[in-house]
């Protein structure tokens, strides 16, 4: 187990994905800020600083000047990402198509609320203080206080938000029909039929043994004791080399880093953003990983850096022997079809989100209940590779998605082999292609309408531009 992907939480905001393949890079345009903190002081930018100002571009009543486009351009080459093409122009026609869009969303009213712009804003001012490595690093390479810096941030993600809201207006309506994924089918390309990896659908009963009272009280004492080393003088990242059961900080003697309130399971922040001294121990915390011991090492804003010592306490034997020989009972009885599966998950299993869909899993990445093979624990994917459809694994070890250990049974449902996407085994992918290939056309069909009732200027330095949308110039 560890702590980054357990303990500590996702600092950013996940971006969401948009099929519409031909404007999706207008919605996520890099603002200044967040470019100094993406290339990290890289010298190649330093040509910035000799930039002109001026206009590129009018859309309506909002401008593109050149330096929105010579520092996408420049993070482009910091990154060292291969393009075909003009790289400018395919930049200057992204920001044309965000300026229509957000043209059009002031006139319709569009509008989004504080929260969703503060949490944009939290996450990113999180991403640039952890790039940076802290706050004043941050302030002073900008030359602005947090508070500018967080305005700035505000403005502009404020506008993402709403050309993203546009977008969604434009073509969050639009649905498509069986004909018409057949008809999408029938017309492809042979050469861009898709490939569809291996596929499996999977359904699974899980015991969780239970914890004793005992084993709880164990790793309270051993806490306990730990704390009391350290007040007699033995350092905390000692013992937290040599007993801390988070293998992603114990060789760093516990420490996290600097991070806010919002990084780590709200157990965990309750805690530790009580502490204010450095030096100082936190109480036994109790998180779904497990009892924890905290230190403050310093502080800085909204921001700190801890460290910590993970215990969890150990299943007894008697308990998780239990649970296996319930687990070979369960399978057994379903061989025999004295019960169906569907039945034994909805009575036995202790997974509340599928004990009543007949145990099927469903992919966190999708929602879908289909799993490539790579997408499967490895715990899983060991029991079950070389089943049949229909066949039920022996009981094995897992993990639940607390991180809890469990015991489980794991039914094949399905299970394809890889091959070119056709309409019987793989309709719901097709639909998806389809129905983002319309949603592009009506994109396209939208932006050509609004260049023509849109005030639009670019300067002659672009007239030359290969766009891919006809009628920017006039």
């Amino acid at each position: 187990m560890k702590l980054p992907t357990s303990i500590l939480k996702s600092s950013y905001l996940n971006r969401q994905s948009n099929p519409i393949s031909m404007v999706q890079s207008s919605i996520y345009l890099v603002s200044m800020v967040a470019f100094f903190a993406f290339t990290s002081f890289h010298p190649t930018l330093r040509a910035q600083d000799q930039i002109i100002e001026q206009i590129v571009a009018t859309v309506g009543n909002d401008i593109i000047l050149k330096s929105d486009i010579e520092t996408q351009y420049y993070q482009a080459l910091a990154q060292n990402i291969d393009f075909d093409g003009d790289l400018k122009c395919t930049i200057l026609e992204d920001l044309l198509v965000q300026k229509l869009l957000l043209n059009q969303a002031k006139l319709d009213s569009v509008d989004v609320s504080e929260k969703e712009v503060e949490q944009r804003v939290d996450a990113r001012l999180s991403m640039l203080v952890a790039q940076a490595g802290d706050e004043k690093t941050l302030t002073d390479y900008l030359g602005k206080d947090m508070k500018q810096i967080k305005q700035d941030l505000n403005d502009l993600l404020y506008d993402q938000l709403l050309t993203q809201k546009m977008e969604m207006e434009i073509t969050s309506d639009l649905k498509i029909t069986p004909s018409e994924v057949r008809a999408y089918y029938r017309d492809l390309p042979e050469n861009e039929i898709p490939l569809i990896n291996s596929e499996l659908e999977l359904a699974h009963i899980t015991i969780q043994p239970t914890i004793t009272d005992e084993a709880i009280q164990e790793v309270k004492d051993r806490l306990n004791d730990i704390i009391q080393r350290v007040n007699q003088g033995t350092r905390f990242s000692t013992l937290a080399v040599l007993y801390s059961e988070d293998p992603g900080s114990a060789k760093n003697g516990g420490e996290l880093g600097f991070r806010g309130r919002k990084d780590f399971v709200p157990e965990f922040s309750a805690v530790a953003f009580q502490l204010k001294q450095p030096g100082e121990i936190s109480p036994i915390v109790e998180s779904p990983f497990g009892y924890h011991i905290i230190q403050l090492i310093e502080q800085r804003g909204e921001k700190a850096n801890f460290r910590h010592i993970l215990l969890t306490p150990k299943t007894p034997f008697a308990e998780i022997e239990r649970a296996i020989n319930t687990l070979d009972s369960l399978a057994n009885e379903i061989r025999k079809e004295t019960i169906t599966f569907e039945e034994a998950a909805a009575k036995f299993s202790h997974d509340e989100d599928t004990k009543n869909n007949g145990g099927t899993m469903i992919n966190p990445n999708t929602g879908l209940s289909k799993f490539e093979a790579d997408e499967l624990g490895l715990m899983v994917y060991k029991q079950i590779k070389d089943l049949k459809i229909g066949e039920i694994s022996e009981p094995f070890e897992s993990r639940n998605m607390d991180n809890k250990q469990v015991y489980e049974i794991v039914k094949v449902i399905s299970k394809s082999e890889p091959h070119l996407a056709n309409i019987k085994d793989d309709y719901q992918f097709l639909q998806d292609m389809a129905l983002a290939e319309k949603k592009d056309e009506t994109m396209r069909t939208w932006i050509s309408k609004k260049q023509r009732s849109t005030y639009i200027k670019i300067n002659e330095t672009y007239h030359s531009c290969p766009f891919n949308y006809e009628g920017w110039i006039k």
